[in-house]
């Protein structure tokens, strides 16, 4: 299994941990390194661990950058830091799954069977509009915004009203909107406004 299908959120900090790890040494190293005229160990750029699956991976930061020379340790501390960002780089999170479907249920409605829909009172006129359609945090519609009043959509009052009060019926193939009460009825119910930096409807304490 590769790393990027095996390796979780934890593993992947273990390895943020080993790296550190690895240039602290490496650091450390090419310091003693520098003052004996030797080679830098080509091991400590080597890190095993271990992911949750139980199978082992290997981190080399060996294979991003050339064997560092003795004679410039900050140099090669500097492309040791750089070979290890680039290895970091190759280990990414899992992509989530998501939850996709085949069908869609059959019971389901489309929303634009009630936005911006007009609305008829029992005796068929009409009262008002769906200026927006309410969504609880479950995802269920729980309120209507109905647009009453107004010419134009100047003078227009926007009051709410429970979803399950508005009965949706076809008629000439298409949804036909009704409640059972006046459009004076909805003009004396509390004004509601949109506030477009909360994004959300108040209470309107000053209706037009």
């Amino acid at each position: 299994m590769g790393i990027r299908a095996a390796c979780s959120a934890l593993t992947l900090l273990q390895v943020l941990f080993e790296i550190t790890d690895a240039l602290v040494t490496g650091f450390r190293t090419l310091a003693v390194a520098a003052r004996i005229g030797t080679q830098l160990p080509a091991p400590i750029l080597r890190r095993k661990f271990l992911c949750p699956d139980g199978t082992k991976h290997a981190l080399d930061v060996s294979r991003h950058v050339e064997q560092p020379s003795v004679s410039n340790p900050m140099r090669s501390f500097v492309a040791l830091t750089a070979g290890a960002l680039v290895a970091a780089s190759t280990l990414t999170m899992p992509a989530a799954r998501a939850d996709m479907m085949n069908t869609v249920p059959s019971s389901s409605l489309t929303v634009t069977d009630w936005y911006k829909q007009d609305v008829y009172d029992q005796s068929n006129p009409k009262i008002g509009q769906v200026a927006d359609v309410l969504v609880s945090q479950d995802g269920q519609i729980n309120a209507l915004i109905i647009g009453v009043g107004g010419f134009l959509g100047a003078g227009e009052k926007d009051v709410a009203a429970s979803f399950n009060t508005v009965k949706a019926t076809k008629k000439d193939n298409k949804i036909y909107l009704t409640m059972n009460t006046t459009k004076d009825a909805l003009k004396a119910a509390p004004a509601f406004k949109y506030d477009r930096d909360k994004t959300v409807w108040v209470p309107d304490t000053n209706p037009k």
